[in-house]
């Protein structure tokens, strides 16, 4: 059954927890007062949504269907495997993929996936051939005219979430928008030039699948860059760059987010009566509390006594 749904809020985790696919991995590298909506519409068989955001972020999208993004605001710098996008470029990511996807600033990204089999059943439909995203396969670069008709037609959409859900929910108006949408979607990847993966980037992607291994076989457990390094095999300076491509962040900073986020879990979960921020912020490698304090609420908006006292006791 087609629907819509709405939601904004200004706490981190909540937004990560709302957005597709799933729990995925997002920190913050901007400063400043977050907040953000998410608007998902789901018709027949396509699924959409826009995200905005008020800061720059880092963003891990792990997908099973073929997905097409693209920014819908011009001036925000926006990268995938470590290559920022041109005005003209439509992100694209192969079904059971893996990426890092980041925005430089204040954003909004707008989204639409497919199962391949539709896909493929819709290309041979509309344009004589199986259309695909490829593996290794980073954006499109498209025409003017077709971008900004895949941008009014999300934009539509969405607005139609916000404005009037009833008109998504019926199901015939909801099969006249998606034959629209996904017609756009499948000109995208018929008619757009395709950017692969260069020699470069692979490796750096290499590099950081192997720093990505070393994340997830400590997930809870702070990570710092002398021991990150020794285990990729790699010096400072080549982590930095990979980083820097891929996050948007060098890995100290990327390895101190990740430690106020872990930091953050244990607040939110603990009781004010058995923990305390002192204990939570030298586990995790915070030794100066003043900074800690500091660095914290410039990252979820409140301090980190104001989280764990917001949890009930």
């Amino acid at each position: 059954m087609p629907s819509s749904t709405v939601r904004s809020t200004g706490d981190v985790d909540a937004f990560r927890a709302a957005i597709r696919p799933s729990n995925p991995e997002y920190l913050i590298t901007g400063r400043g007062a977050f907040s953000a909506t998410v608007t998902k519409v789901d018709l027949h068989r396509l699924q959409m949504q826009r995200l905005s955001e008020s800061l720059a972020r880092a963003r891990r999208v792990c997908n099973t269907r073929a997905d097409l993004y693209f920014s819908v605001r011009p001036e925000t710098h926006m990268a995938s495997h470590g290559v920022e996008f041109g005005a003209s470029d439509v992100g694209v990511r192969a079904p059971f993929s893996a990426e890092w996807n980041t925005v430089s600033g204040q954003s909004e990204t707008a989204v639409m996936s497919l199962a391949a089999g539709d896909l493929a059943r819709l290309g041979r439909a509309l344009v004589g051939h199986d259309v695909a995203v490829s593996p290794g396969s980073v954006s499109v670069s498209v025409s003017p005219p077709t971008l900004a008709r895949l941008r009014r037609l999300h934009g539509a959409a969405v607005h139609l979430a916000h404005t009037a859900p009833e008109v998504i929910a019926n199901p015939d108006a909801a099969r006249g928008l998606e034959a629209a949408l996904t017609e756009a979607f499948v000109d995208c990847l018929a008619t757009g030039r395709p950017r692969a993966e260069g020699a470069a980037t692979r490796r750096h992607g290499a590099i950081m699948r192997r720093f990505r291994d070393l994340v997830e076989k400590r997930p809870g457990e702070p990570l710092y860059l002398a021991e990150a390094c020794e285990a990729v095999g790699v010096t400072r300076r080549t982590l930095h760059l990979c980083c820097h491509e891929h996050l948007g962040v060098g890995p100290k900073r990327y390895l101190t987010l990740r430690r106020l986020h872990l930091a953050r879990e244990v607040l939110r979960l603990g009781s004010p009566g058995e923990a305390t921020v002192t204990g939570v912020a030298t586990q995790f490698g915070f030794w100066e509390l003043g900074r800690f304090a500091v660095a914290y609420r410039s990252v979820f908006g409140e301090t980190p006594s104001a989280t764990l006292r917001s949890v009930p006791g």
